[in-house]
């Protein structure tokens, strides 16, 4: 429980750098860009000279994909490196059940098109506008925008 306080404390205090604004706390749930270290593991620090890689919500966030791109190839630029870039937006997500496993949430499409939204409370008006609210989840979702490969 104290790594994760730390960690969060950590990605706060990043955030608040990065954007170069006052009050941090606006930000807790604020959109930017992860780097996916593996399909649906994010790259979420350091521990005791290891990568650490955990879901979304715990993943160390970046303002902008320059300054997500400069820290993998600063800090995590080994040879053999695969991950990608993604974007973290609000969106809608629907369960959906594969034969045989558990359930897990997919984004909401329409006509082919991922929604996504500027802020949760967007998300939250489109979804009673398009009577969605019982059938959809107003959730942080991540796209993936740009693969980076570290060659030897």
């Amino acid at each position: 429980m104290q790594d994760r306080k730390k960690i969060y404390s950590e990605q706060l205090l990043q955030i608040h750098t990065d954007s170069k604004k006052r009050n941090p706390g606006k930000e807790i749930y604020a959109t930017g860009y992860v780097i996916e270290l593996k399909k649906d593991c994010y790259f979420a620090g350091f521990q005791e000279g290891k990568i650490l890689c955990r879901s979304l919500e715990y993943a160390r966030y970046f303002f902008n994909i320059h300054s997500a791109e400069q820290f993998v190839k600063e800090y995590l630029g080994y040879a053999g490196l695969r991950c990608n870039l993604c974007k973290v937006a609000w969106g809608l997500a629907v369960p959906g059940m594969e034969p045989g496993q558990r359930e897990e949430l997919k984004p909401y499409e329409k006509n082919g098109q991922v929604m996504n939204f500027p802020s949760y409370h967007d998300g939250v008006k489109y979804q009673k506008t398009h009577h969605l609210e019982k059938s959809t989840y107003v959730l942080p979702l991540a796209s993936r925008e740009k693969e980076l490969y570290i060659a030897a």
